[in-house]
């Protein structure tokens, strides 16, 4: 069975864009958070939202996990799981929102 990967990597900091509801802005007001649950909504089969304990992003300055508040440059990664036709239109539907963000595609066997 051929199945794709599609990992998003952004700013820990990296809020939604657009226009939101009140409620959308509470309760999912990080990127990570809204892609999330737009993925959901789409019918993603899997998302995964991976915390980073240290590493950088556009060349910048190395960033760490610190033990109470987190550097706003510290990496995200949101991973999704799915047929590569469901990911790529995923990608095309919220284009607006992945601008800042760096897409990476993987496809494979599962086995």
């Amino acid at each position: 069975m051929k199945t794709t990967i599609l990992r998003i990597y952004m700013p820990i900091s990296a809020r939604a864009k657009g226009k939101l509801s009140i409620w959308q802005k509470l309760f999912t007001g990080t990127l990570a958070n809204f892609l999330a649950k737009k993925a959901k909504e789409q019918g993603i089969e899997q998302v995964v939202l991976q915390r980073i304990q240290a590493g950088y992003m556009n060349s910048q300055k190395l960033a760490f996990e610190g033990s109470e508040v987190s550097p706003p440059n510290l990496p995200l990664c949101v991973e999704m799981i799915d047929t590569e036709t469901k990911l790529k239109k995923f990608i095309t539907d919220n284009k607006e929102q992945l601008s800042g963000c760096r897409c990476v595609l993987f496809t494979g066997i599962v086995l």
